[in-house]
């Protein structure tokens, strides 16, 4: 609701009352894009969700804090019988394991480019 109150406040600032949004996004924020453009038809006029996976909480609790995860992961281990969601997983936690040892740093730094270098462990945890 904060959005539909943005949205309406920066269409009455900007005398554009006339004018469409189209709210688009791709995977998570492209789900979201889809669930407001569904909740909100008359504020939102359009939605561009690109690798959005909508259908595939159909039935699922949206309560689930980890629904979206359970999604992408069932993805992963459908495409090999689990070897790249169990390589994903690995990654990650060795990832969350080394992220303090400031050895790995620049290797982190050279492989991922982050928009920000990694100077410290907390870095490690925002990126993961």
């Amino acid at each position: 609701m904060d959005y539909v109150l943005l949205l309406k406040k920066i269409k009455t600032d900007y005398n554009a009352e006339d004018k469409a949004v189209i709210a688009f996004g791709g995977s998570y924020g492209g789900m979201l894009a889809a669930w407001m453009r569904m909740k909100y038809p008359t504020t939102i006029q359009g939605a561009i969700a690109a690798s959005a996976p909508v259908v595939a909480f159909k039935d699922a609790k949206t309560t689930d804090q980890y629904g979206f995860d359970d999604v992408v992961s069932r993805v992963f281990y459908n495409i090999d019988d689990g070897k790249c969601k169990n390589w994903i997983k690995f990654t990650f936690e060795w990832f969350d394991k080394n992220k303090a040892d400031q050895k790995y740093w620049d290797m982190f730094n050279s492989v991922l480019k982050p928009c920000k270098n990694i100077t410290d462990a907390q870095n490690v945890t925002d990126m993961i």
